[in-house]
């Protein structure tokens, strides 16, 4: 049964346009940022084509308000909930506005953030609280769903690398690596819960990061609505890097010594030792556990692909063979 007034409040503002909702669930470390920044440059032609891609600054911001905010309006969760699914509404309307014909939203933390996957070793647990207000603030059009997926080696390595920009240096204990090798929850169980969350006549596409970059056309293609992309501007820009084994050394160095390594400290040293400058990867993994994890993500590969075939966008050499 809905929450006692949810569904009167938003139904208040259902709108009655047949705009298509594209959502993309920006997956931390999947190349997100580089898309959004892709799109965000492209906001003028894209509007030329009846397409509005919503900046992800604001939205930013005004998620993490909603969801964080310790106030009155957030003391219910059903009042907390509406106003999250205000958020989405204001942009359908926006776009009802402009006369657009295609919605483009894309946000990392729609999913949840980094610290608690890093904390927990459990990637996105909490997808029934956090997407049906989302849907339900996208008042029941049918939505197109993006997802990339990444190997859970390069993955984690990444997310703690992220972690520690964010909040500082911190060195991976066995017992934060423990965590994260256990995989008590991987793709195939983030990729069931969104099918189980979609609204009616929505649906879900997955790519595998690893194919990203001779996948560009195709990846943006789904965002624009069109395989002719060329009003998307490419940017001599690639996706941020996990920090080096270098960087981290001299950050493990720098906390030995009682020297600051807070996220400032954390930017200087990246840029210093960065791997476009030649320097290595970081990796927390020795051969075998990187080897357990390629495997277990290829299992899971595989078995999205038997559960759900429909929903991977295949890299043109793997379609070819498929």
């Amino acid at each position: 049964m809905p929450l006692f007034g949810f569904n009167k409040l938003s139904r208040k503002f259902q709108s009655k346009s047949q705009i298509e909702v594209v959502l993309h669930l920006g997956v931390h470390k999947t190349a997100t940022t580089y898309l959004q920044t892709r799109l965000a440059r492209s906001v003028v032609p894209l509007l030329e084509r009846k397409v509005l891609f919503v900046p992800r600054g604001d939205l930013r911001d005004t998620i993490y308000r909603v969801r964080n905010e310790r106030s009155l309006l957030n003391f219910f969760p059903v009042t907390r909930d509406w106003r999250m699914a205000g958020i989405f509404r204001k942009n359908l309307e926006e776009a009802e506005r402009a006369g657009c014909r295609r919605l483009i939203i894309s946000e990392e933390n729609i999913l949840g953030g980094i610290h608690h996957m890093v904390q927990s070793g459990l990637p996105y647990p909490d997808l029934d609280k956090k997407l049906p207000p989302v849907f339900k603030g996208l008042d029941g059009h049918p939505v197109t769903v993006l997802l990339a997926v990444r190997s859970y080696d390069s993955w984690m390595s990444g997310m703690w690398s992220q972690f520690i920009r964010q909040n500082g240096y911190h060195k991976m204990d066995e017992q934060a690596k423990a965590r994260l090798l256990a995989i008590p929850r991987g793709w195939v169980d983030v990729i069931d819960d969104v099918i189980r969350l979609l609204p009616r006549g929505s649906k879900l596409r997955v790519w595998c990061y690893e194919d990203f970059i001779k996948m560009h056309d195709e990846i943006i293609s789904l965002f624009v609505g069109s395989e002719n992309v060329s009003c998307v501007e490419l940017i001599d820009r690639n996706p941020l890097q996990s920090l080096t084994v270098q960087a981290m050394k001299r950050l493990e160095n720098l906390e030995a010594r009682g020297m600051p390594t807070g996220p400032a400290d954390v930017k200087r040293v990246g840029k210093k030792f960065s791997k476009s400058k030649g320097f290595e990867s970081y990796t927390p993994w020795t051969e075998e556990e990187r080897a357990f994890l390629v495997t277990r993500y290829e299992k899971d590969m595989a078995t999205i692909r038997e559960r759900w075939p429909e929903l991977i966008i295949l890299a043109p050499s793997d379609a070819c063979n498929s």
